[in-house]
This record gives structure tokens, C-alpha cells and sequence, in this order.
């Protein structure tokens, strides 16, 4: 299994958000630790490119 998580992406979230930053940090280490996954297979994401932003968004969205 592969999975794409970055110890270096985070971002201040109000407390009691839905989606604590520190869930994921946790689920991968909850995964590693039970042998599900193994550090070699984690993938860190690289940045989106302008083209594939545009085939989702706006170019309004994109260019703010």
C-alpha cells in the first residue's frame, strides 16, 4: 500500500475542528506501528501544478 502524507503540512485549525491536523499524524503513525504500513511506502505529495488546477477550478479561482 502506498499513501501520501507530509510531516511538514500543517495548518492552524480552530479547536474542535472536525478535522484535527494531528488525526493524521496519528492515523500514520497508528498504521506503522501495527505493520499496515510500512515508512518506506509513505509518498510525500508535491505541489499541484497551474494545469491540473485548472481542471477542477476556475482560472478566477486559480489566479487569486
Amino acid at each position: 500500500m502506498h499513501c501520501a502524507y507530509s510531516d511538514t503540512y500543517t495548518i492552524d485549525l480552530p479547536p474542535g475542528h472536525r478535522f484535527p491536523m494531528a488525526k493524521y499524524r496519528r492515523t500514520r503513525e497508528q498504521l506503522v506501528s501495527e505493520g499496515n504500513l510500512v515508512p518506506s511506502e509513505l509518498l510525500a505529495p508535491a505541489p499541484c501544478s497551474t494545469e491540473d488546477l485548472r481542471r477542477v477550478h476556475t482560472q478566477e479561482y486559480v489566479d487569486k
